[in-house]
């Protein structure tokens, strides 16, 4: 599954480039993988309980499919600092397997997390593809007028 959600990365990173806020990377990427027939859930709750006490709450970026955590970022680089953080979402929520994945430079990086902690520091770094981008100027843009159009529905 995995290998899955890193394919729709790729596909968000080569459509949309980089440089956009992470909310538009978590709505592409859960489109996405839902065109891909995975079950995605944006920004699903999670309750830390202590002692019969609920005493955090907080929310998942993406639950695939129940199983795989995937947290998007826009950063110059994905730092080791936060690997406790992802491990602590792990087992909060049972989930065994997080996918970090950083949207904010010309290639993509992703890192794997288990519960365990850090298993590969960059396990793909995926190249956006200059030729295929889907960013495009609307005529009326040429002239500072119009929006831009993203997608694969953009002007050519």
């Amino acid at each position: 599954m995995t290998e899955r959600i890193i394919g729709c990365a790729s596909r968000v990173a080569n459509a949309l480039g980089h440089g956009f806020v992470e909310k538009v990377y978590e709505n592409a990427l859960a489109h996405e993988m839902r065109k891909s027939g995975l079950g995605v859930v944006q920004q699903r709750g999670i309750v830390v309980v202590y002692d019969d006490a609920v005493v955090g709450e907080f929310a998942a970026d993406l639950l695939v499919e129940d199983q795989v955590s995937v947290e998007r970022k826009v950063a110059g680089a994905l730092s080791d600092g936060p690997v406790p953080h992802y491990r602590n979402y792990l087992r909060a929520t049972g989930r065994s397997l997080c996918l970090l994945i950083n949207f904010g430079r010309p290639k993509v990086e992703i890192r794997l997390v288990s519960a365990r902690g850090l298993i590969a520091k960059t396990i793909a770094f995926i190249p956006a593809d200059p030729s295929s981008s889907a960013l495009k100027r609307t005529p009326a843009a040429w002239h500072g007028r119009g929006p831009f159009r993203i997608g694969a529905r953009a002007n050519k």
